[in-house]
């Protein structure tokens, strides 16, 4: 994203600025910085898309729900990857904190013991209420994890299924699958404008263009082609060495990819 794109959805921050009379500003110490509130932004994103996905899952019938615990996975490397995006210390060990919980709850939903998923939901919510209040949804320190409980059923009572994958999504995870080891390598501060990388940006925008023909949804379709282009861009700056320009781009590729996230299980 450019940077006056950036600037422009600033007030959409305005919990993270400080600004509050003579009150002391808890997250001071955590978000500084333009970079920092980005990223908290990013994180709220990330949240917001988590309780989505996570809406249908009852954790006290269904607590080992292979499903949910698949979907989750992908929020866990995003919220790694916007860690990074920060520039200050603290605000990446709160971000990471909570990439290790969502982590954590993952393979605890998967080891089917319920001793472990109990522990790794506790530690989820102390994680997410350790984030600034500009990265949780309507300033709530609650986590947006859904977990519904049962009703008796009713004529006015109503479900919401998943909707259908895609028949794209099978080649998206492809996609992503071959870019996580380039990418988990990859030291944004040290090598801004690694060729390997690079190299592995365009391949994946040509993989999400080819899987874009075989989607049949057009939410899919779009969101794809916007992944796609993000991908493409992030390769055009770093090589063509325009540092300042390189965070901006990572935010935006990470911002549609959590779209994509949302549409197509990538765990």
């Amino acid at each position: 994203m450019l940077l006056a794109v950036l600037i422009s959805i600033l007030p959409a921050l305005a919990g993270c600025s400080g600004d509050s009379g003579s009150k002391p500003d808890p997250d001071a110490a955590l978000v500084k910085t333009v970079a920092d509130r980005a990223a908290c932004r990013d994180v709220q994103r990330v949240f917001l898309h988590l309780a989505e996905v996570s809406g249908h899952w009852n954790s006290s019938k269904k607590p080992f729900d292979p499903v949910v615990a698949r979907a989750l996975n992908p929020y866990n490397h995003q919220l790694r990857l916007q860690a990074r995006t920060a520039d200050t210390v603290q605000l990446r060990v709160v971000i990471e904190r909570n990439a290790d919980a969502l982590g954590a709850l993952t393979q605890a939903m998967l080891s089917r013991h319920q001793v472990r998923v109990d522990a790794a939901i506790a530690e989820s919510r102390k994680a997410y209420a350790a984030l600034p209040a500009c990265a949780h949804r309507d300033g709530k320190r609650s986590l947006p994890l859904k977990t519904p409980t049962v009703r008796p059923s009713s004529g006015s009572s109503r479900t919401t299924a998943p909707a259908a994958v895609d028949a794209s999504c099978a080649q998206v995870k492809k996609a992503y699958d071959r870019l996580s080891p380039v990418t988990g390598r990859w030291n944004v501060e040290k090598r801004p404008f690694d060729p390997s990388t690079i190299s592995a940006l365009r391949r994946t925008a040509k993989d999400l263009r080819a899987a874009e023909a075989k989607a049949v949804q057009v939410p899919v379709q779009r969101t794809l082609e916007a992944n796609a282009r993000a991908f493409d861009h992030l390769a055009g700056v770093m090589a063509a060495h325009k540092k300042a320009a390189v965070r901006q781009a990572i935010i935006d590729m990470q911002q549609t990819a959590v779209d994509v996230a949302a549409l197509c299980p990538l765990g």
